[in-house]
């Protein structure tokens, strides 16, 4: 019998393309991360300003496939410093030479030695209030992820006092104050400061714990990274006008400049510079933040403390006059707060304080 049966349609034969081969390298501190080509002659140095968008810009950057440190979000060095341990301009020259990466971070204050030929500079900013605010919402985080099964937390030592949770009692006094040790001036490294195990954050009927809270950390926090080693240490509400000009020299230096009150506008602008992808409207980090911001309205804003953000709010404005502006790097005659500028040079040397906290330290 005839086999009639017909072959099978011819089809083309799909040859599948070899798989893009992924590098990666391993960090100082042992983390795997992933490794893209290259893309620019200059560094991009990310200035990480805690809880002032650094993490997303970081996450935007590998978006946009920069070579980066993506293991330790951006920084390049896992005490979160850079650049290298040499801040001299020849130890800037040969990191910049050294580094496979287009874009570092650094949490840390920025370093002494700048230098715009080898590296642009970006920072992202954001209202000195709202970013304490977040701040210390930060820290109840990391001090409610401590919790015991029973909901309360671990404490290092007993004490009794007042209950914050099932089963656990906590002395508010000492939670809060401790030793008063003035001689510890590295706000992210003091050994004096209050553990966080220890961090009572008692809801009080007057809600003045986030007061409370800032009044054991180092003032105008923007101001003191962007500025550097020279304000690294000097005594809370001791900012110099001669160092707080100093400051604005440096941001001007800045080649891009992020507001998180402004995102979509801001982040558009450096993007289109390095051709990255944009955000819209519809981008949930394009709208301004209300998480952790600090609500005008609440009982608390009656305790800030002025000094605290003084030179931070001028610096802000500053920023946006000249990233707004045509990138005048101008000062303005006066600032909108000048009464609390002059208020924070003639008033806050008398609070005589000896270290950044003006004390001892809350958690940071």
């Amino acid at each position: 019998m005839q086999d009639t049966s017909q072959p099978p349609p011819h089809k083309d034969i799909i040859i599948p393309s070899p798989p893009k081969q992924v590098r990666y390298t391993t960090l100082p501190n042992g983390k795997r991360t992933i490794v893209f080509q290259r893309k620019y002659d200059k560094l991009i140095l990310l200035l990480h300003i805690h809880k002032s968008a650094g993490s997303f810009l970081c996450k935007r950057a590998f978006d946009n496939r920069l070579a980066a440190p993506y293991a330790s979000n951006c920084n390049i060095q896992e005490n979160q410093y850079c650049c290298g341990s040499n801040d001299t301009q020849i130890g800037l020259q040969d990191f910049v030479n050294a580094t496979p990466f287009d874009l570092i971070a650094t949490e840390r204050e920025l370093q002494e030695t700048m230098d715009t030929s080898l590296v642009d500079y970006v920072v992202s900013l954001r209202d000195s209030k709202s970013r304490y605010y977040s701040h210390y919402q930060h820290v109840l985080r990391h001090w409610y992820s401590s919790s015991s099964p029973e909901g309360g937390v671990t404490i290092t030592k007993p004490v009794v006092g007042v209950v914050v949770g099932v089963g656990v009692v906590v002395n508010e006094t000492s939670a809060w104050l401790g030793n008063n040790t003035n001689n510890n001036d590295d706000p992210n490294n003091n050994s004096s400061r209050i553990a966080i195990a220890e961090f009572d954050p008692i809801h009080h009927a007057d809600t003045d714990n986030f007061t409370r809270w800032t009044q054991g950390q180092p003032d105008n926090w923007n101001l003191r990274i962007i500025c550097g080693p020279r304000c690294k240490s000097r005594p809370k509400f001791q900012i110099t006008h001669e160092l707080f000009q100093y400051t604005l020299q440096r941001l001007a230096s800045f080649q891009h400049v992020i507001f998180v009150e402004d995102m979509q506008e801001s982040y558009n602008q450096m993007a289109l510079t390095y051709q990255w992808k944009v955000i819209d409207e519809n981008d949930k980090n394009a709208k301004p933040t209300k998480r952790g911001n600090y609500n005008k309205t609440d009982v608390t804003m009656a305790r800030w403390n002025p000094l605290m953000s003084a030179l931070d709010d001028a610096l802000y404005e500053f920023a946006k006059l000249k990233y707004y502006s045509g990138g005048s790097s101008e000062l303005p005659y006066e600032f909108v707060n000048q009464a609390q500028v002059d208020e924070y040079f003639a008033l806050g040397p008398l609070q005589n304080c000896t270290n950044v906290c003006c004390g001892q330290c809350t958690p940071y």
